[in-house]
């Protein structure tokens, strides 16, 4: 569950979702500048995600031991290795995004590498879920017969 949280919020700051729905960036002038309508589904939006965002916390929270015994555990495997590389590759992306878009911007347009990476740590990402659903195939519930 924590993980698929994270890749949605990934996922909708890539799309750049906000903007896509409101038609503007979520900075405080551009809120504030909203009509009363939009400024309402806006804040409605944003309590949404702060209230998903703290149940997923909480839950982290009740359940870190767990996760964290869980995550040990993937590092012994081959797909929790993929995983963290294609981890440790997007977090540096988002880290150094700004100055990734300064290399070879003669020969690449500017947003070449940064995509380019991310793309690289997605297919890790792929591949770690195809990995672990063939090792570890996940178990059907039995089906309640009323």
């Amino acid at each position: 569950m924590v993980l698929f949280y994270g890749f949605t919020v990934l996922l909708a700051g890539e799309l750049e979702a906000w903007a896509a729905v409101f038609g503007r960036t979520l900075t405080t002038r551009h809120v504030l500048a909203m009509s009363r309508t939009k400024f309402g589904f806006a804040m409605a939006a944003l309590a949404l995600i702060v209230a998903l965002s703290v149940a997923v916390a909480v839950y982290t929270l009740r359940h870190l031991r767990e996760l964290v015994l869980w995550g040990l555990a993937a590092l012994r495997t081959g797909w929790g290795r993929v995983l963290v590389a294609g981890l440790l590759i997007f977090a540096g992306t988002e880290l150094f995004e700004r100055r990734l878009h300064l290399i070879m911007p003669a020969v690449f347009p500017g947003t070449f590498l940064e995509e380019g990476l991310e793309l690289l740590a997605n297919t890790f990402f792929v591949l770690a879920l195809r990995e672990r659903e063939r090792v570890e195939p996940v178990r059907s519930r039995p089906k309640v017969v009323p």
